[in-house]
């Protein structure tokens, strides 16, 4: 009898295990009590809350079982949590909370509890919008409606709401374009016609493995808009890219300062000048990092430029580059180049700024920074807290006068961005109105532009800040004005395919 009683006990305790861990019920009230932030029990199980929707909503998953199975919950107003939805991943979306994504290609419908399935990776959304009861949602490599129609963004374009209802906000770099949800819903996939003054360069440049043993991600590519003619401005501009090229995919090996620039009179020269930089590139990155007869190396270099405007007075390269040598993430930038065809030089600041004007043309460029500064966060910013911020945020945070030059090197911030044009090191005292830089001064159809890099305002997850002075505002600051190209201005078909 003690046997059987212990063996009763025993079937019970594994019982209740199993039941406990099966999950929870639909269409039942539970009880639930959150123990802070992140935790909270539901009839006596602990869970992880890894996202809150709004005031009621949750999606939990066993804890610490991690990862286990999620659930949608609701607090109802009796107290209760009813749970919503379940699946093997449930996240929320952004700009919304009317809708979650389920197992990362299921929307649900948190309103009408109705689900569709979208065409495209779900697994990030966005909520756009609605036309004619199809709901729009971008993951920012495609745009996406729930009957399925699928709409592809060009490289690195972006989309996201605007102030208008029933319109978005396309964008890349500096560049931006309103268009209303109905006009992308109708829109037709059509390939941009080439440009007939610059031919598309595209070449891999990366090391290949020669055994096995190898695992190699190592060299770089190019995406380029090489223009074709022999003109002062064309040879001007290739000669400034392959600069770049040299420079960018150089720096992952700290020799770029030592290397040739290659030729580029012609396009046939600067393609011969960038196959020769490729076998240089896996020389001296083999004779640096391998060992023995094995390479195993990650150092990544991507580079594109396109041409964003061509006309009597000027014409402007579009460039970005992103770098891989180490850490989290990799450092991108983007930045834009402008040759006046009539002074025959690259803008820049120094050149192009009245110097009398230099003072209030950075006003102009702050004010905008600080509205770009505001959307990041999500608020308004007091003006004296902003300025002391953006003015120190190269400073070292310590006094180093009296440090000796190790301790000096050790304080200081190294960002890899201050090797890029704009920027020396990091400056012992706070920028003021003065010697606020005004870096990568370009023009664009419709205004001037200039370019902060990551770490250079904020911090790596606020991106690059594009000022965009409109030519009304620009041209009173400007030695030389020039007129708004309403013919180059941003079309449709340059931010979706």
């Amino acid at each position: 009898m003690m046997e059987k009683a212990v063996r009763l006990i025993i079937c019970s305790m594994v019982l209740l295990m199993v039941t406990s861990c099966n999950g929870l019920t639909a269409g039942v009230g539970i009880r639930g009590i959150v123990c802070g932030e992140d935790l909270m029990t539901l009839d006596g199980d602990t869970f992880r809350v890894q996202e809150r929707i709004g005031d009621s909503l949750l999606i939990v998953y066993h804890y610490p079982q991690d990862n286990d199975r999620y659930y949608l919950i609701k607090q109802e107003r009796n107290g209760f949590y009813y749970i919503q939805q379940e699946g093997n991943t449930i996240s929320a979306i952004d700009n919304t909370q009317e809708y979650v994504c389920v197992d990362d290609k299921m929307v649900y419908n948190l309103k009408d509890k109705t689900s569709f399935s979208l065409p495209c990776d779900a697994s990030y959304l966005y909520y756009l919008g609605q036309w004619k009861g199809k709901v729009a949602f971008t993951n920012q490599d495609s745009i996406c409606f729930s009957d399925g129609k699928c709409i592809d963004l060009q490289e690195d374009a972006y989309c996201k709401v605007s102030g208008t209802k029933g319109d978005v906000v396309l964008g890349m770099g500096a560049r931006k374009l309103k268009v209303s949800i109905e006009k992308l819903y109708q829109h037709k996939s059509n390939p941009v016609s080439s440009e007939h003054d610059v031919i598309r360069f595209t070449k891999d440049y990366f090391i290949q493995p020669r055994n096995q043993y190898e695992s190699v991600d190592a060299g770089f590519d190019v995406d380029l808009d090489i223009p074709k003619g022999n003109r002062d401005c064309d040879k001007t501009i290739r000669e400034w890219m392959i600069s770049s090229i040299k420079d960018d995919a150089f720096s992952l090996l700290g020799c770029n300062k030592d290397i040739f620039v290659g030729n580029s009179d012609y396009v046939q020269d600067m393609t011969s000048s960038l196959d020769a930089y490729g076998t240089l590139w896996e020389k001296l990155c083999r004779c640096y990092y391998q060992e023995e007869d094995t390479l195993v190396l990650i150092r990544p270099c991507h580079i594109r430029s396109r041409k964003i405007a061509d006309c009597d007075e000027y014409t402007t390269y579009y460039y970005w580059s992103s770098i891989y040598d180490g850490g989290l993430h990799e450092m991108p930038k983007s930045y834009y180049v402008t040759f006046d065809k009539k002074r025959q030089k690259f803008l820049t600041a120094s050149n192009s700024i009245n110097p009398s004007m230099m003072k209030r043309f950075r006003e102009e460029v702050l004010k905008n920074i600080k509205q770009q500064y505001d959307e990041n966060f999500g608020e308004t910013s007091d003006w004296n807290e902003f300025s002391q911020s953006v003015f120190s945020f190269h400073c070292p945070m310590f006094d180093m006068s009296g440090c000796d030059e190790v301790t000096c090197s050790l304080l200081e911030y190294e960002y890899v961005c201050d090797e890029w044009p704009g920027w020396g090191n990091a400056v012992e005292e706070a920028f003021t109105l003065d010697n606020f830089p005004l870096p990568h001064l370009a023009v664009l159809p419709e205004g001037v532009v200039l370019t902060y890099h990551p770490y250079q305002i904020d911090c790596f997850a606020s991106g690059e800040y594009h000022v965009v002075i409109p030519f009304d505002k620009a041209n009173r600051y400007l030695q030389r004005g020039y007129r708004n190209c309403s013919d180059e201005l941003p079309k449709l078909e340059q931010f979706v395919r």
